[in-house]
C-alpha cells in the first residue's frame, strides 16, 4: 500500500499474464481493479526439432517400456509434488506399467523431505528422478510421456503446462495453475482440484 500502490497508479497500466492472476491481485488488493489493466498470456517457443522419445529412453533406460507420467518443473512445495505423489499411489494400483518421471531441481532441504514421502508411500522404486534438464532432453522427455501434470498449488502463468500442450502431450493440471481457466474452456486439458484421488483419477484417464 505504501510503495508499489503508488508505483501500479503511476503506471500506464499492468500487464497481467492471465486473467486468473488480474482476478488474484484485485482480490487482493481492490484497488488494483481501478486501475488501467491488460492481459497478455506469455508466449511459448517450441524448438524447431521436435525431440525423440527414443533419446529420453537412451538417456533413462528406466522409462522403457513405461507409461510415463511427467512433471517437470522446479522442486518447490507450491508445485503440488505432495499431491502427485499420494495419487500417483492410486496411479500405480490402475496401471501397474506407469513411472513418475520428475524432471526438475530444488532447495536440498525440500528435494530431501520429496524423498522421504515417496518411501512413506512406498512408490520410490516407481520414480524417475532426471535432474534438470536442458532443452534437448526437455523435448526428448515431452516426446516420451504418456501425459504430463503440473498439480500446483499455486501458479500465475504456469508456462511449462504451455510447452507441454503446445508439444501435443496429454495434460492434466489443477485448478490453481492460472492458464486452467483458459486450457478448459478449449477443451485443451484435464483440470481437477487439488485432490490426490481426483488427481489420480485424471491421470489414469
Amino acid at each position: 500500500r505504501f510503495i508499489e500502490l503508488p508505483l501500479l497508479r503511476s503506471a500506464a497500466a499492468i500487464h497481467y499474464t492471465t486473467e486468473a492472476e488480474r482476478d488474484e491481485a484485485n482480490a487482493m488488493l481492490p484497488a488494483l481493479a481501478e486501475l488501467p489493466s491488460f492481459v497478455v498470456p506469455i508466449p511459448v517457443e517450441m524448438p524447431i526439432n521436435r525431440g525423440d522419445a527414443s533419446d529420453f529412453v537412451r538417456l533413462f533406460p528406466n522409462a522403457s517400456g513405461k507409461k510415463l507420467v511427467l512433471f517437470l518443473s522446479r522442486l518447490d512445495a507450491k508445485k503440488g509434488l505432495d499431491l502427485l505423489l499420494q495419487a500417483f499411489q492410486h496411479v500405480k494400483e490402475a496401471e501397474p506399467e506407469s513411472l513418475l518421471v520428475i524432471a526438475g531441481s530444488g532447495e536440498k532441504r525440500y528435494n530431501e523431505s520429496i524423498h522421504r514421502l515417496a518411501d512413506q508411500l512406498r512408490i520410490a522404486e516407481d520414480i524417475l528422478w532426471t535432474g534438470h534438464l536442458g532443452p534437448a532432453e526437455k523435448s526428448a522427455a515431452f516426446a516420451a510421456a504418456t501425459l504430463f501434470v503440473l498439480p500446483s498449488h499455486s501458479e500465475n502463468f504456469g508456462i511449462v503446462a504451455a510447452e507441454a500442450l503446445a508439444a501435443g502431450v496429454p495434460t492434466v493440471l489443477s485448478d490453481q495453475v492460472a492458464i486452467a481457466r483458459d486450457v478448459a474452456a478449449a477443451n485443451a486439458a484435464v483440470v481437477v482440484s487439488r485432490n490426490p484421488r481426483e488427481l489420480g483419477a485424471a491421470i489414469v484417464q
